[in-house]
């Protein structure tokens, strides 16, 4: 086993402190509203109170649950006239409803039951904000922070794409509210939980996690890769790859579980990658560590996602082979007259014995023990019954959903990036506009064709066992998208990349090898930190010129 000096730590440190630095700048706003006016019933209503102006916007802001409200006005609080109907379209974030209109009181009514209205900023005519009064206690609810109102409305202070799902869920544990989204197991939001807890639900906390995630599978790639090429160069190699990735960037950005998936897909590899080389040599003790600790990772992995299960199976598929591997095949190559196999004659040991039974607790009953407690934060769920239920009606979506979405695409196009996924766009001024699209390093996505077609190739012909370890892992997390019949996305890939990154080191390495030219991982490194950079705008939300949005758009499939 590769041991881990200093100088590993310093290095990935250093690594792992410039990507940070990039990736928490602009993640998210720390402030929002946390009080918010509750419509338990149709027909509630409050009333607010402002100097007469001639006003032209409302800018208003929702909670964890949105609905429709009729705005009423007055001159003198008596006699009230329908101005307009205020509709929430999303959660947790702030929309505009132009209206026109002067007058001196406004009456919002609720119409949905249960819906949630936070603060709102009444502008005239100049765009300048109005003072707001509260006529009723409860109208206070949406005026008591008014200095959380942005000038600006953007990703920045409210949720986009899937984020009206999953950090609402999370918001919804911490408050103990009824989960909305039950589509997935839990782990994932509450994780997302945690940060929402302490600074309350504003983007930076919902965002802080799978952030987090996205930085800790840097160091995970770097060790994973330490151990395959037994060298810290390619470590190196590995890590800076992941870290120039525009889609690992913009993905992990995103609140999100399936961060949370790959980190823990990722460390449960790593640590069946540790087990399987270590020798007669190692006691036994070291290699049941391993294989707890991939175990517990892989039932965090299913815990956040049905996908980890994906994985799980090409870890069995790993273990097996070693395992019949050290109990029965001495060895194992080709020759002239085809496979060339000999036995051992001692064909089981006692400590094999001991290592089965121990998966049936690490890989069994360990992760169904973590699924199971994950169930504790929702309320509703009383008894192991109600969480059977709820795996049935979660097979059942997934089984049964029949929906359209413009960024869907299919398994085989997954590879070119022939469709990102486009999360978010806002047309500024003068020609500018903000975008993010889940859209790869070119360069990393297309060489990682080459690398998982070479590792195929040299996994055959050598019977290289790295090459192998690599592409169960990559073919575990894309064969079973195959028998899959609903609308899947780009970033259903994300498991695999990755161990597609690692294909290219493994290609890299060999090429300098080869050629004795040991300087390839540098222009390499170069190109893709190239691509990284020209990209940045278009992943991150960076405010630039249609034009140079345009220019960053290879393929006339990609829209964004």
């Amino acid at each position: 086993m590769k041991k881990i000096f200093k100088r590993d730590i310093i290095i990935i440190l250093i690594i792992m402190l410039i990507y940070s630095v990039i990736s928490f700048i602009n993640l998210g706003s720390f402030t929002n509203p946390q009080t918010f006016w509750h419509v338990e019933n149709p027909g509630e209503y409050i009333v607010l109170k402002l100097n007469e102006a001639e006003i032209r916007k409302i800018r208003h802001y929702t909670g964890p649950r949105f609905g429709t409200y009729k705005l009423y006005i007055s001159d003198d609080g008596e006699k009230y006239t329908y101005l307009k109907d205020l509709k929430q379209t999303t959660v947790f974030a702030w929309e505009d409803l132009n209206v026109n209109g002067k007058f001196e009181y406004l009456k919002i009514v609720g119409q949905t039951r249960d819906s949630y209205l936070g603060d709102i900023a009444l502008y005239n005519k100049n765009d300048e904000q109005v003072q707001l009064y509260a006529i009723d206690q409860d109208a206070n609810f949406i005026i008591d922070e008014q200095n959380f109102i942005p000038e600006e409305i953007s990703f920045m202070n409210s949720t986009y794409f899937d984020e009206i799902y999953h950090p609402r869920t999370a918001y919804e544990y911490v408050h103990e509210l009824d989960i909305y989204e039950c589509v997935h197991p839990p782990l994932g939001k509450l994780l997302m939980a945690i940060p929402i807890s302490i600074l309350g639900m504003c983007p930076f906390a919902y965002r802080l996690m799978g952030n987090i995630a996205g930085i800790l599978m840097i160091p995970t790639i770097y060790f994973l890769a330490k151990n395959i090429f037994k060298s810290k160069k390619y470590a190196i190699v590995a890590a800076l790859i992941m870290a120039c990735d525009n889609f690992h960037f913009a993905h992990t950005r995103l609140a999100t579980i399936d961060s949370f998936l790959v980190l823990f897909i990722m460390l449960s590899f790593l640590f069946m990658y540790k087990y399987i080389i270590l020798t007669d040599k190692d006691n036994i003790r070291t290699r049941l560590k391993m294989l707890f600790l991939s175990g517990l990772f892989i039932g965090c992995a299913i815990a956040t996602k049905w996908t980890g299960c994906f994985s799980a199976i090409g870890l069995a598929v790993i273990f097996f082979v070693k395992l019949i591997k050290t109990n029965f095949i001495e060895q194992f190559g080709f020759s002239k007259n085809g496979i060339n196999i000999r036995f051992k004659e001692k064909k089981w040991s006692k400590e094999s014995t001991v290592i089965i039974l121990s998966c049936i607790v690490f890989f069994v009953l360990i992760p169904i023990i973590i699924y199971l407690l994950c169930y504790i934060p929702d309320k509703n769920v009383k008894k192991l019954e109600d969480i059977w239920d709820l795996q049935i009606n979660m097979y059942k979506y997934h089984s049964e959903l029949e929906a359209e979405h413009p960024f869907s695409s299919k398994w085989y196009t997954w590879f070119t990036m022939e469709k990102p996924v486009w999360y978010y766009s806002n047309i500024l001024e003068e020609g500018m506009r903000s975008t993010i699209s889940g859209i790869g390093n070119v360069v990393i996505w297309w060489t990682g064709i080459v690398g998982m077609i070479y590792i195929v190739i040299k996994g055959i012909k050598k019977l290289d066992c790295d090459c192998w370890f690599i592409m169960v892992a990559i073919l575990t997390g894309i064969i079973p998208h195959l028998t899959i019949d609903r609308i899947m996305f780009m970033y259903h890939y994300f498991p695999v990349l990755p161990f597609m990154m690692l294909s290219i080191v493994m290609l890299i390495k060999d090429i300098e090898n080869k050629i004795k030219f040991k300087k390839i991982y540098l222009i390499y490194l170069f190109i893709i930190l190239v691509i990284f950079v020209y990209y940045y705008p278009v992943v991150s939300g960076m405010p630039v010129s249609e034009e140079y949005i345009e220019s960053t758009k290879l393929l006339t499939s990609w829209y964004y």
